[in-house]
């Protein structure tokens, strides 16, 4: 009797023990089907991460893309601001030629305006002198128009001399 009780005991402590088991076998699967879930949501995010790391790495190369560009252009502006800047420096020099030739050709035009002055005022006493000489040309034809007319009357006077002089011989041969 104590035996069979014994082994009653034994078996009832092997049923609660396999009862245990099993509720920790239960137990387990559901950790494991747990553990398993999570392991497909972690494997799901990690996809996910892949596919942003590669976004990110596209756009960390277009970036990098229009940074090379924006460094090519600033290299471009800067070669153009060089160029305008020697541009200026031309422009200034030439600036100051035009306006040292402006000076020249404002002191030449002083120059012809004074000797314009001059030939004016030798022009002015030219045709004093024209005028002069025109009066005394004048002058003198009127004089020499005189002149003329007294060598006509000397000349007239001359042979009304000779006729008389003749006169006077045949006078005097016919008395004779």
């Amino acid at each position: 009797m104590a035996l069979g009780a014994e082994v009653g005991s034994i078996g009832a402590n092997v049923l609660e023990l396999t009862k245990s088991v099993n509720t920790l076998t239960s137990y387990e699967t559901a950790a494991l089907n747990y553990l398993t879930s999570i392991n497909s949501t972690l494997g799901s995010l990690s996809s996910q991460l892949g596919s942003v790391s590669s976004t990110l790495s596209s756009v960390s190369s277009t970036v990098s893309s229009i940074s090379s560009t924006l460094s090519g252009v600033s290299s471009s502006l800067s070669t153009i601001s060089s160029d305008l800047s020697t541009i200026g420096s031309d422009l200034s020099s030439i600036s100051g030629t035009l306006s040292s030739m402006s000076g020249t050709l404002s002191s030449v035009s002083s120059t012809v305006s004074s000797m314009s002055s001059q030939l004016s005022s030798m022009s002015s006493t030219l045709s004093s002198t024209s005028s002069t000489a025109s009066n005394a040309y004048s002058e003198a034809t009127h004089a020499a128009q005189l002149a003329a007319s007294a060598a006509t009357y000397s000349l007239a006077a001359l042979i009304v001399a000779i006729i008389a002089l003749a006169l006077i011989a045949y006078v005097a041969f016919a008395k004779m």
